[in-house]
């Protein structure tokens, strides 16, 4: 009797191993959340930075938030067609590693005292081309990983690998941006005297 329960039904499919079990899908699942948590971090962080630190106007903060946008609206088709030319895998770590250097360079260039808005400007805008690139490769690439019935699961998985970063991107980018203010002066605002 056991050995009927054990029996898949007749017409059943079979089970199949978990997307999470591919060595290729799990290297571009983590690959992703790391990606994507260093991406929430900038764009909480670099704000808080320019009005911290540099006494930004809401203006120039604006204009930050729509540097980062922007490379959405005028690099995607190139991005795509780049993307398509050359190998999505090798794109896609260049393309982090860059978006790494450059959000490095900012705590250190607050450091040593050098940081200005026009920087900020740069790195967010050279940041933004560097997440088109990044994100039309993923897109593209994940068809070639997995077949195409595992699609729906696959992008679940991915979609779902992006709400942890949200949800802790505040907390560090709060720390991030505190500690990348230059000595002497605090980016919280000062208390209130007696």
């Amino acid at each position: 009797m056991t050995q009927q329960a054990a029996r898949p039904a007749a017409g059943a499919a079979p089970k199949r191993p978990s997307l999470l079990r591919s060595r290729n899908f799990g290297l571009l699942l983590a690959g992703q959340t790391v990606s994507e948590l260093g991406t929430r971090v900038s764009n909480v962080a670099v704000p808080l930075l320019a009005v911290g630190t540099l006494d930004a106007s809401v203006f120039q903060v604006a204009l930050l938030t729509a540097l980062a946008w922007l490379p959405y609206l005028i690099f995607s088709l190139p991005a795509g067609v780049l993307a398509d030319r050359v190998d999505q895998r090798r794109l896609m770590v260049a393309c982090d590693l860059g978006r790494a250097g450059l959000l490095l360079s900012v705590p250190v260039v607050a450091l040593v005292g050098q940081l200005t808005l026009g920087f900020l400007y740069a790195v967010v805008g050279l940041s933004g081309v560097l997440t088109v690139l990044f994100t039309v490769a993923h897109k593209s690439m994940l068809p070639r990983l997995v077949p195409p019935e595992r699609l729906v699961d696959a992008n679940a998985k991915l979609t779902s690998a992006r709400t942890p970063p949200n949800s802790s991107a505040r907390r560090s980018a709060a720390c991030w941006s505190g500690w990348s203010a230059p000595r002497g002066r605090s980016s919280s605002p000062p208390s209130p005297s007696p």
